[in-house]
């Protein structure tokens, strides 16, 4: 048989499930709004209602314009600037290259830096040499992205080419 304590719990608990709907709020949306954004949107009341006599609109054109105490503006100006001096400063950051020789053949290594040249003037080529191996990389691309576009020009003339992490000199 069950105590008098378990059913005053049953009867709290059924108690509570039975009036849980009646407190629950109702979220109501606006028509035309966001259905899931729209109740965390601020509402402003208009200051002034529509003027419709001269009367009122010369009274809101002739409050004057009280200047900020402190000027917000000006400090982050100044953040601003100092974050563009840094800036300006680094040379260097990680990036992607795209690689499109490595090994120990110097011949082999010439043709295919004449192939790179020929094809992409303009983009800087590095040629590295740490023994006894060569590298050839080009391209300084802050994403894979940019990479991956010049990667699919170079493939039909140099389908070994991959993109590789590298650091790379940031161009200004």
């Amino acid at each position: 048989m069950l105590s008098k304590k378990v059913y005053l719990n049953l009867g709290a608990f059924v108690i509570l499930i039975i009036s849980a709907p009646i407190f629950a709020q109702q979220v109501v949306k606006p028509a035309g709004d966001d259905p899931d954004i729209a109740m965390y949107r601020i509402r402003f009341k208009p200051e002034l209602p529509f003027a419709k006599t001269a009367d009122t609109i010369q009274n809101v054109a002739s409050k004057v314009f009280i200047e900020p105490k402190e000027d917000v503006t000006k400090k982050l100006n100044r953040s601003l600037d100092s974050v563009y001096v840094k800036n300006k400063q680094i040379k260097y950051s990680q990036g992607y290259r795209i690689l499109v020789y490595s090994g120990t053949d110097k011949v082999e290594m010439s043709e295919i830096r004449q192939k790179v040249y020929k094809q992409f003037r303009d983009i800087e080529l590095y040629t590295q040499f740490k023994a006894p191996d060569y590298r050839i990389t080009f391209g300084d691309y802050i994403d894979k992205i940019q990479a991956h576009n010049v990667l699919v020009k170079i493939l039909p003339s140099i389908p070994g080419a991959l993109i590789i992490q590298d650091q790379i000199n940031i161009h200004k």
